[in-house]
């Protein structure tokens, strides 16, 4: 994403529309991934009055679109879309600010183009304006103080060798433990291998339909379950909700024209 500036009015009205901007909350859901986002309406409705007042339109060039056929493991068949955009927010003067901003969409009818230009519009408005959630304080770490108790003075002990060294189990079930409290999609890989997918929460793989990378995590914690792991077997059960949103998620195969070869990624 990159801009492209000229002067006049365009920068100060700009900046003045960015001061009278408030946060816009996540008020959408995704049912499939579990996760809340803003929609493109919600960005306009809460930006078109004060556009109005500071005298600013926006107009559309697509710089490149792209569109690959693809079928489901149903044999729904679909397009991936993906479109390059160019913004330019220009003041009455027209003098202009140009931006530049990507929308990728797949669709199984003929919406999958217009879905692109809005996706490409919401992250334009919203990275260059900065627009801030509501839900953002929960996350900072000024939001919130924390007063500590002074502890007493006491004897310095050395632990017992029991207490360092944990079984596997152990350890697998403390992570667990740490983590009780995480929707599926919010709990972080923890393996190194693939390494794409190190420090990647589980949506990811889910959403690529990974099941591959999804099976090795759950076979990796399910050798340390037991009667005795009850937040590890919590765990175990929070995979196989990823596992069961990979599997409606699965790569689609398409024949390479060219080929004639099985691809896994048409697109």
């Amino acid at each position: 994403m990159s801009a492209e500036t000229k002067g006049g009015k365009i920068a100060p009205a700009l900046i003045a529309i960015m001061r009278e901007i408030s946060a816009i909350d996540k008020g959408g859901y995704n049912q499939q991934q579990k996760f809340k986002f803003r929609g493109i309406e919600q960005v306009l409705n809460c930006l078109n009055g004060v556009f109005k007042t500071h005298g600013v339109v926006i107009l559309t060039d697509v710089l490149a679109h792209k569109a690959s056929e693809f079928k489901t493991k149903h044999g729904t068949s679909g397009y991936h879309h993906l479109t390059d955009v160019r913004f330019r927010f220009m003041a009455e003067d027209g003098s202009e600010v140009a931006m530049t901003s990507i929308g990728e969409a797949m669709d199984y009818g003929d919406k999958g183009a217009s879905k692109t230009l809005s996706i490409a519009l919401k992250y334009a408005l919203v990275n260059m304006f900065l627009i801030p959630t509501e839900e953002m304080a929960n996350y900072d770490p000024d939001a919130t103080t924390h007063e500590v108790a002074k502890s007493p003075a006491s004897k310095p002990t050395t632990p017992h060798p029991a207490t360092i060294q944990k079984t596997p189990e152990e350890k697998a079930e403390a992570w667990a433990a740490k983590r009780a409290d995480q929707k599926w999609f919010e709990i972080v890989n923890p393996l190194a291998t693939p390494a794409k997918w190190k420090g990647k929460p589980l949506s990811d793989l889910a959403a690529d339909g990974d099941l591959k990378s999804l099976e090795s995590i759950r076979s990796f914690f399910a050798k340390s379950g037991s009667s005795k792991t009850p937040a590890l077997n919590g765990l175990l059960k929070k995979i196989d909700m990823a596992i069961t949103e990979a599997k409606s998620n699965e790569v689609p195969t398409a024949t390479d024209p060219a080929t004639g070869a099985t691809v896994d990624a048409p697109y």
